[in-house]
């Protein structure tokens, strides 16, 4: 599959395409105006867990395995987190997740090369849902905000004025557990009450909106139908956002899957897509040579 094919995959006019979408965010970036929101594929190379299998492994041999893998099955990740919290209580599944994103598996010898170039493409703020602290390693120990709480609001504000590199960990880290965010009880408190129903003014929220009028996120590894926080982005930010995501089933072309089927007008979200790793490469080869011009 060429770079042309796979960018020929969404067409609707000459105005809107795949190719319109994609200058648009390489413009962007030029400018230094995109804001990296980083989800949890960009971690599985190190070998931690989708949220997904995360819990289907917690909870096997539990009393209540077969609920949470119903939950599973619809995609409730939150409410499935939520019985396994139940089974485990709060104490012991904080412990088994910091086990799970425990910095003992990084191995900077076998990080993907697209990844080492995140820190000399993107120049402000990076954004992650993530638990492990993979990103602090490749930033070099960045200073590292919580915007769950309020009073890093103004800290917020004066690190995007002088727009250098700081980490947002928007649900906590193995390194702070206190803030972590994985149950559904814990989202709303983050967010508001369900994902349908998001507080725009609640602290996270509020920098978020804050964080992306100054730079459209670009989501990188994020899973846009399940993720609370691209629901949020869509409820509360009204700015335009990028994504890499994966072909949906529309483009499959079962006589050469190498070469996706034209689409068009399925799609609501302006997003670039992305097959596999090599498409990544070029993806952040392109904009590095942009980036320099």
């Amino acid at each position: 599959m060429t770079f042309k094919e796979l960018m020929d995959a969404f067409y609707v006019n000459k105005h809107y395409n795949n190719n319109s979408i994609y200058a648009e965010l390489l413009a962007q970036l030029k400018r230094d105006r995109i804001t990296p929101v980083i989800g949890a594929g960009l971690s599985v190379w190190a070998g931690y867990p989708l949220w997904s299998s995360l819990i289907e492994d917690l909870s096997e041999g539990m009393p209540d395995e077969d609920v949470i893998k119903n939950y599973l099955s619809k995609a409730q990740y939150e409410k499935a987190a939520s019985v396994l919290e139940e089974s485990y209580g709060h104490d012991i599944l904080i412990d088994m997740l910091i086990e799970q994103f425990s910095d003992r598996k990084l191995n900077e010898g076998i990080r993907p090369e697209y990844q080492k170039l995140l820190p000399e493409l993107f120049k402000g703020p990076f954004v992650t849902t993530n638990f492990d602290v993979s990103l602090e390693k490749l930033l070099d120990a960045p200073f590292t905000i919580n915007p769950q709480d309020t009073f890093h609001e103004e800290i917020t504000l004066k690190k995007l004025q002088a727009y250098e590199h700081f980490l947002i960990k928007l649900h906590g880290t193995i390194e702070d557990p206190k803030h972590m965010v994985f149950t559904e009880e814990s989202y709303n408190s983050a967010y508001g009450n369900g994902a349908e129903n998001s507080d725009c003014d609640k602290p996270l929220p509020q920098q978020l909106k804050l964080i992306f009028q100054t730079a459209p996120p670009l989501f990188l590894g994020c899973s846009l139908s399940t993720d609370r926080t691209c629901k949020v982005f869509e409820k509360c930010n009204g700015a335009k956002g990028f994504a890499l995501i994966e072909l949906p089933k529309e483009t499959v072309n079962s006589e050469n899957p190498l070469k996706p089927s034209p689409v068009s007008k399925f799609l609501k979200s302006k997003s670039a897509y992305r097959a596999k790793e090599a498409k990544e490469n070029t993806f952040f080869e392109d904009i590095q040579l942009v980036s320099k011009a």
